[in-house]
């Protein structure tokens, strides 16, 4: 059987940029259009995307581009992050062996550009490939271009509703959480661009939630340093309260039941969980 893959194209008010994502998004669709996807999440637009959307779409026989808010019953903005978790969740209804994140600003965008990205993953051992974008590496040490691909198994904890997934990929440090929750990740070769790369970036509401992932992940290696000091040990693991022996010495029953309740007055935020 072969695999299929799903792009997904989360967007906010982007009618002067979305036109030149879809034509080639359509092309890439026809393809193969039993295994290729698209889907536009949009995230509260209030300008004329979608009007762009389905004027586009109108074209076809069948639409080819699928449009779903990221919040249906209110239409709100509720950032980059749960329009992608709802483009996650599209992905996987399709069946897609492979999810394809673009920024809805990509300029130039061509479907061997999408085919080139997915190989690469399938060609690697890592579960998410980071596409090569210039304007996004030069001013953060991370790699935090928008546009990457992603095996879906990798996202199976988001799936299944594991509060530190949903808690660190929500709001709008989505390529920081992806970083930090997929450590299996390379920088892929292929290249997009953006229009207008970190348009936003010194805006109140994203450098506020940037210092709000910022702070979560520090909380969790703070937890697993707490954990630590209980059970006398040398080594930062995520949940190591569950192991019972070190390279050490044993651990005593006391040392444990003191690591579970710590553990458990932790877990009162989803982000340590």
């Amino acid at each position: 059987m072969k695999d299929k893959t799903t792009v997904i194209v989360p967007t906010f008010n982007e009618e002067l940029n979305i036109r030149e994502v879809l034509r080639p998004l359509a092309q890439w669709k026809l393809i193969d259009p039993a295994n290729h996807h698209v889907v536009i999440v949009n995230d509260g637009s209030t300008d004329r995307t979608k009007r762009i959307i389905d004027e586009f779409n109108k074209q076809f026989q069948k639409p080819l581009i699928e449009m779903v808010w990221s919040d249906p019953s209110t239409k709100q903005n509720r950032g980059k992050g749960e329009a992608f978790i709802v483009g996650a969740f599209r992905a996987r209804a399709h069946k897609s062996n492979t999810l394809v994140t673009i920024d809805a600003d990509t300029e130039g965008l061509m479907t061997e550009d999408i085919n080139s990205l997915v190989n690469e993953l399938n060609l690697s051992k890592k579960n998410m490939a980071i596409a090569t974008c210039v304007e996004c590496h030069h001013a953060l040490e991370e790699n935090l271009a928008g546009t990457r691909a992603i095996r879906l198994e990798a996202l199976e904890p988001l799936f299944g509703g594991k509060p530190k997934w949903v808690e660190l990929i929500k709001g709008f440090a989505l390529e920081r959480a992806l970083n930090y929750l997929i450590p299996k990740r390379f920088l892929a070769k292929t290249t997009f661009n953006q229009a207008t790369a970190f348009r936003n970036f010194t805006s109140d509401k994203q450098g506020r939630e940037f210092n709000e992932f910022g702070r979560k992940t520090g909380e969790r290696k703070e937890a697993a340093r707490d954990i630590a000091r209980v059970l006398g040990l040398r080594t930062v693991q995520d949940k190591i309260w569950l192991k019972r022996r070190d390279n050490q010495r044993r651990i005593s029953k006391a040392e444990l039941d003191r690591a579970k309740l710590l553990r458990q007055q932790q877990r009162a935020k989803p982000h340590l969980r």
